[in-house]
């Protein structure tokens, strides 16, 4: 079986001692992945992880709130339901907000996209829009982010701290 990276790993046919019906493998010393974990820990390399209370304090430091008068005038404007604008209008509108947003340093959690993306019609108009201006993007969902957005501009969960700024806040010093 060849993977991603290119890798070779050959199935050989055998099953795993443990009875669960996986394979075992030569390269994890005649086991499945799953026991290799069980007599061998010390070669499995876990990924560390950060702790969610320092996350979610550097989240709050770098995101908007939702009682912001700028962020309340997004959400009018995105849900529209009381203006006559266009759709154009509407994305130029909401792109010289959160360049406010950008400006400011700040972005928006991924909870905030999710309502402006779920108040929107077509939402896929605003995929590459709203999703860069996520600051925990490893929080991000495909259903709720658009699948263009989540492809776009999802990370993983961060294995060090600081986590990467959003790509769109690099430039500004």
């Amino acid at each position: 079986m060849t993977t991603r990276s290119g890798h070779i790993y050959s199935i050989d046919g055998v099953l795993c001692p443990c009875g669960d019906g996986t394979y075992a493998s030569n390269l994890f010393g005649g086991v499945c992945s799953l026991c290799i974990r069980v007599t061998h820990p010390h070669l499995i390399k876990c990924r560390p992880t950060v702790p969610n209370s320092l996350l979610e304090e550097w989240v709050e430091e770098r995101t908007v709130s939702s009682e912001d008068k700028v962020f309340k005038l997004l959400v009018r404007i995105v849900d529209g339901t009381h203006s006559t604008i266009s759709t154009s209008q509407r994305v130029s509108f909401v792109t010289t907000l959160l360049r406010q947003f950008r400006d400011r340093r700040l972005g928006i959690t991924s909870e905030q996209a999710a309502q402006l993306l779920s108040n929107l019609n077509n939402p896929d108009r605003f995929s590459h829009i709203i999703p860069p201006h996520i600051v925990d993007r490893w929080n991000m969902d495909r259903y709720l982010h658009t699948m263009v957005g989540f492809c776009y501009y999802e990370n993983p969960r961060p294995v060090s701290f600081p986590p990467p700024e959003p790509h769109l806040y690099s430039h500004i010093e």
